[in-house]
């Protein structure tokens, strides 16, 4: 069954998160995540997340945007120096995220005219391959009609094997990012 998620949700999204999607926000320890998340939800005039039960456990999830470029800024600014310690303590523990940090940071920004978002979508491991994401992904489409919007975006690496499911489901490319950094695509669809 698929339900709106709320902040008192945050915990087991932010499991599902860690334990399944790749990036950089997965490096964080799950109580990061979980404000991340707690802040996201707490704001439905910008976010919104939606979420497939079994058994009253969450299998999975999606969250989109209608803010992209705020959503970061808004927990940086909300959690700003826990945000600093856990990056601090992430950096020790791997040398290399520093090296990816820098890279961002000097690196040229994408740019996207869309401010609505599908940011992450993600299925228990334990619960793929049993049409869990394609009901979250169009629960998420539906949803976004119901508020008169007929385009979106999403970003995905060029090596991830849900690139063949968003292919599947009429994305198309937009913009191809290939940096000293990163290689992604930028996917549109429109409904």
């Amino acid at each position: 069954m698929i339900e709106f998620l709320s902040k008192n949700d945050a915990a087991a999204i932010a499991r599902i998160h860690k334990e399944n999607l790749p990036g950089i926000l997965s490096i964080y320890p799950v109580s990061v995540l979980k404000e991340f998340y707690e802040l996201q939800l707490s704001n439905a005039s910008k976010n919104f997340a939606l979420g497939f039960f079994e058994n009253r456990k969450l299998q999975g999830f999606v969250f989109g945007t209608y803010r992209v470029d705020e959503i970061f800024n808004d927990y940086i600014k909300s959690a700003f120096y826990y945000f600093l310690f856990q990056t601090f303590v992430s950096f020790l523990k791997n040398p290399k995220l520093l090296v990816y940090y820098l890279k961002a940071f000097f690196s040229k920004k994408r740019s996207s005219f869309c401010p609505v978002q599908l940011v992450y979508i993600a299925v228990d491991q334990n619960s793929k391959k049993k049409g869990i994401g394609q009901q979250l992904l169009d629960a998420f489409e539906n949803e976004l009609s119901r508020n008169n919007i007929n385009y979106f975006e999403l970003e995905v690496e060029q090596n991830n094997p849900a690139l063949r499911f968003y292919r599947k489901n009429n994305f198309e490319t937009i913009l191809e990012i290939n940096n000293w950094m990163e290689e992604k695509f930028l996917l549109g669809k429109e409904l």
